[in-house]
């Protein structure tokens, strides 16, 4: 009888059980399906339930800010986009005048049909962003469902929230992951102009920037990073001489946003809460927060240095990611997004799967004492900002575990949760067992 030689295709990212580990045995894997797909569909029904109530109250500025420009008007005046939408509008334009240019399409189908089709590229958007992230990763078959439940629910359904406001983050996120992909795939040119387009909207991701020399490591890709930053500059440039105006508009709109704890997350709004509590001077909130932002930069530098040493370009990608969410000023709750990835492969690659793992994937997963105050402080409400805090400590401590091991990677993501359906399985053995 002839047997059929088959043929498996090797993967960069195999990674073999070591002889002293068992591969997991049927039953557990059975459990580990059932609880994933318990997840799953709780996040899907989270996932209905917020989208049935999704108003879009961002796009409905966009569209009548973008129509306020065609006709001579200021889109920065929240008093002049009142009267064409019934006086719904309850927040100004806060972005820079070209991004109106790109609005201005959607004006030629009238607000219901505009509403449908931007909602349903926020969709598409959604679906680019997780395949891009299953590429990114790469994620093994047994974290699948939890890179679904993750997009669904993770920092207190930040991804959601984003398309029921109808911002432009996910639209955003698309284009920063795209150029994050494709410098770890060595392109260079069309990965750094992917990040910088991504500052579009949002100026402050063009600090992504200098990821390009960062992952590429190169001659050339420190040109290359030199040469889209400067286009970038020229066109901001141009940007700022055809509307002075709009840009000084811009800028005082910009400057006047103070939104903290569940709308705004970040390292600077807890030092202040906790400042404005304990009644410290304006000062001194500013040289905590310049301490912590020393801390941190002071940590993603020695890391820097040694993922700089590590071939895959994954690791140098994730430090930026993290960093830039703790020491960012203003970090909006849907634009914890781009911590998602990165918070969920390191948990699912370094954390083990055990008990570590369970607590980091409920932090990131289920909002916790929401309502309760600490010294009359909402610090329960920055819960995405101690999640990924501790994520970015795990990460430095495995470079430095790995220091000098240029073949180190964080393998594929696996099932973050995989601890726990062995000792359930060990559970139910025990207890079989005292039955006999």
């Amino acid at each position: 009888m002839r047997e059929r030689a088959v043929r498996q295709r090797p993967t960069e990212f195999a990674r073999p059980v070591p002889s002293g580990e068992r591969a997991m045995p049927t039953p557990h894997r059975r459990l580990a399906t059932w609880y994933a797909a318990v997840i799953a569909i709780g996040a899907m029904i989270c996932a209905c339930v917020r989208l049935a109530s999704t108003d879009q109250s961002d796009f409905r500025t966009y569209y009548y800010a973008a129509a306020a420009f065609e006709e001579g008007r200021n889109p920065y005046d929240v008093a002049s986009l009142r009267p064409r939408s019934g006086g719904k509008i309850t927040h100004g334009f806060v972005y820079p005048p070209h991004t109106l240019l790109l609005f201005r399409p959607l004006l030629r189908l009238g607000y219901a049909g505009a509403y449908w089709v931007y909602l349903g590229a926020k969709v598409v958007s959604l679906a680019m962003l997780v395949w891009l992230w299953y590429r990114f990763a790469p994620v093994a078959s047994s974290g699948i469902w939890a890179l679904l439940v993750t997009a669904l629910l993770g920092h207190r359904q930040s991804v959601l929230l984003d398309i029921a406001a109808g911002n432009v983050s996910l639209f955003e996120q698309v284009l920063l992951w795209a150029g994050f992909l494709l410098l770890v795939r060595k392109k260079e040119v069309a990965g750094g102009a992917s990040i910088l387009l991504s500052s579009t909207f949002k100026i402050v991701t063009a600090a992504f920037g200098p990821m390009v020399f960062l992952v590429g490591r190169s001659r050339r890709a420190l040109l290359t990073c030199l040469a889209l930053t400067a286009g970038l500059c020229l066109c901001f440039a141009a940007s700022c001489a055809l509307w002075p105006s709009l840009w000084r508009e811009f800028a005082s709109a910009a400057m006047a946003l103070d939104e903290r704890a569940r709308l705004n997350p970040s390292a600077l709004a807890l030092i202040r809460d906790i400042g404005e509590r304990a009644g410290a001077a304006s000062s001194t909130v500013w040289l905590a927060y310049g301490l912590c932002c020393a801390a941190v930069a002071g940590l993603w530098l020695y890391a820097a240095t040694l993922a700089w040493r590590i071939r895959d370009g994954r690791p140098m990608v994730y430090l930026a990611v993290l960093a830039y969410a703790l020491i960012a000023p203003r970090m909006k709750d849907y634009s914890q997004i781009v911590t998602l990835l990165p918070t969920l492969h390191v948990i699912g690659a370094v954390m083990g799967g055990g008990p570590r793992s369970l607590l980091a994937c409920v932090i990131l997963w289920v909002p916790l004492f929401q309502g309760r105050l600490v010294f009359g402080v909402p610090v329960f409400q920055y819960q995405p900002l101690f999640v990924t805090l501790w994520v970015f400590v795990e990460l430095v401590v495995w470079l430095a575990a790995r220091r000098g091991d240029r073949d180190a990677t964080l393998g594929p993501l696996e099932d973050p949760l995989r601890g726990l359906s062995r000792m359930c399985a060990v559970c139910r053995a025990s207890g079989i067992r005292q039955a006999r």
